[in-house]
């Protein structure tokens, strides 16, 4: 049997990840999504690093954090919001209600309503949520609405809806795709499972299938591959490894799994393995894609949150 990770070292590595984090900030208090070339901030990336800092147990109260927070809300408030048109506008909406709920922002409050209210464009009737305006609704977001959105009278129903389409499209062999009939792979599958699990499925059929299939998928050294994304690039089909192995790691923990069962100390192990020596984590560790996506905002959070999954399983 493998021998757990110690406490006190992922503690550090999280401390390591903060501390990286702050230094990496822009001056209005938000972030890009790397830290190869000094970028402006994009709240998308920004949200979902803050995400994983908060779930790693960095206190939404500090100082630093509420200058964040109040970056996300002016983000959120913009009158021009040029990524309404873009083609992961949905996602912008996603990530920062998540970072506010997270703070205790109340559902009710005005920026949060306004979110919701604007989201409410990428929701097709009868399914889930779509990624850009105009689009069919897809796994991938509406996995993610489910575990973002708050349940309340506002989205109950649109959750409701979201929750019985992805139940429906998921593959015989337990997998999701990116769309509906599409072959299997672990992002979708991974955030497919941790979505139900939010929505209260923990221990239906459709979760149990996609946790066998999930652990069936992890390769010998630990990690999960990505098989294929939408805009991945062509070719490197483990160029966002990093963003598949945390995702399944923090289903898997989500669905019961323990912190000391082989499959999730081998994932920790290799997840840990890669923290780059200034706290943050690679997109990928294929080096002709290196100098490009080493050290992303965005990978660093989603390890933070599976770092946290695993402190609390």
């Amino acid at each position: 049997m493998l021998e757990s990770l110690d406490k006190a070292v992922l503690k550090k590595a999280i401390r390591k990840a903060a501390r990286w984090s702050w230094r990496l900030r822009n001056k209005d208090f938000g972030w890009g999504n790397d830290a190869v070339v000094i970028r402006d901030s994009y709240v998308l990336d920004g949200a979902e690093l803050m995400a994983g800092l908060m779930k790693a147990g960095i206190s939404p109260r500090s100082s630093k954090m509420k200058q964040s927070l109040e970056w996300v809300k002016k983000e959120l408030t913009a009158k021009d919001k040029w990524w309404i048109k873009s083609p992961e506008a949905s996602k912008f909406f996603l990530w920062p209600v998540f970072v506010l709920l997270l703070a205790k922002e109340p559902a009710s409050s005005p920026v949060i309503s306004q979110a919701l209210s604007e989201l409410r464009q990428f929701k097709v009737s009868g399914r889930g949520w779509n990624n850009a305006l105009g689009g069919d609704s897809n796994i991938y977001v509406t996995a993610l609405a489910l575990i973002c959105l708050p349940n309340i009278s506002a989205t109950a129903e649109d959750l409701k809806e979201a929750k019985a389409w992805l139940m429906s499209v998921q593959n015989q062999d337990g997998s999701w795709g990116y769309y509906p009939t599409w072959r299997g792979e672990n992002i979708c599958t991974s955030i497919s499972t941790w979505g139900l699990i939010e929505a209260g499925e923990k221990d239906s059929k459709a979760v149990k299938k996609a946790t066998q299939w999930l652990l069936a998928s992890q390769r010998r050294d630990g990690h999960w591959q990505l098989n294929y994304e939408v805009g991945a690039m062509d070719g490197h089909g483990d160029a966002y490894i990093h963003f598949s192995t945390p995702w399944t790691l923090t289903a898997l923990l989500k669905s019961g799994m323990k912190a000391t069962d082989e499959p999730i100390v081998r994932g920790m192990k290799y997840l840990m393995s890669f923290q780059d020596k200034n706290g943050g984590w690679p997109a990928t560790d294929i080096s002709i894609l290196a100098e490009r996506l080493t050290r992303t905002t965005w990978a660093t959070g989603n390890a933070l949150m599976a770092i946290a999954a695993y402190l609390k399983a």
